[in-house]
């Protein structure tokens, strides 16, 4: 693709430029009468040029894409689907304002092993959780950006559904409407770190709120949550990848439950 736009715009530099050159002579010839076919070449050179650039520019998956922190994440297709081939790690929202970080009920946190709120090095390792209010930025709408970077958005958990169904093995069931239990396998073997997919999923864990005891931290190492965009209610769908399971467990969750945390992972629009 990168080939064949350079080739173009090497073409149209040197068609613009032959044509320059013949609106020259024939000016040369019969003075000024033909000044404004060379200021339509100019302009048509331009035009093209833009479009070309414009080519060069588009994103295709497997590039990187950055979000508005600077970090950086690796893209893959799977199917007909791009993803973020790396947890969202991002600090602000959309308008740059910091989320709450690293302690009791914050907007964005970093899991470790030791259940405890981490420190950056543990969210640059992948771990990351936000709030599900956090992850959608407030809204409520099926496919919100939320925090994702332009382009990305939160996935639906329909889109989920179509990228089990797609990993899962031949003749494998894959039930869409199930809750709280895990199907559609090998799916969760090939999104784990090191799996065929190039998903990568980390295994995280989730936060919660304890009345008595604060934030909470589970299941690092052994599962790793994903929020979706598709809320009903007060609640809305969860995916979990686990460490002793070849699928993708789905469930409810209610949104209001105090300071409960999972990872995002993007999808291209």
């Amino acid at each position: 693709m990168k080939k064949y736009v350079s080739f173009l715009l090497v073409a149209a530099i040197l068609l613009s430029g032959f044509l320059l050159i013949r609106s020259s002579i024939t000016s040369a010839a019969f003075g000024n009468k033909v000044e404004s076919n060379s200021t339509s070449y100019v302009s048509l050179f331009q035009r093209i040029t833009h479009k070309i650039k414009s080519l060069n520019s588009k994103f295709i998956c497997g590039n990187t894409v950055s979000d508005r922190d600077g970090y950086t994440y690796g893209t893959v297709q799977i199917g007909t689907q791009c993803w973020m081939a790396e947890n969202l790690k991002t600090r602000t929202k959309p308008n740059n304002t910091p989320l709450t970080n690293l302690s009791d009920g914050s907007e964005r946190d970093c899991a470790n092993d030791y259940g405890i709120h981490g420190t950056e090095t543990d969210c640059d390792a992948g771990n990351t959780l936000y709030t599900h209010a956090a992850a959608m930025n407030g809204s409520s709408t099926l496919y919100a950006q939320g925090l994702c970077p332009n382009g990305f958005h939160v996935p639906a958990n329909s889109e989920w559904i179509s990228l089990e169904s797609y990993l899962k093995d031949g003749n494998n069931s894959c039930n869409a409407s199930r809750n709280e239990t895990f199907d559609c396998a090998t799916a969760g073997t090939k999104l784990k770190i090191g799996g065929s997919a190039h998903f990568n999923a980390p295994l995280s864990g989730v936060r919660y709120s304890d009345s008595m005891m604060g934030d909470m931290f589970t299941d690092f190492n052994t599962g790793g949550y994903f929020w979706t965009s598709t809320v009903t209610g007060t609640h809305t769908f969860l995916r979990n990848v686990n460490s002793d399971e070849a699928g993708v467990w789905q469930g409810m969750q209610n949104i209001s439950t105090p300071y409960l945390s999972a990872a995002l992972r993007c999808l291209k629009n």
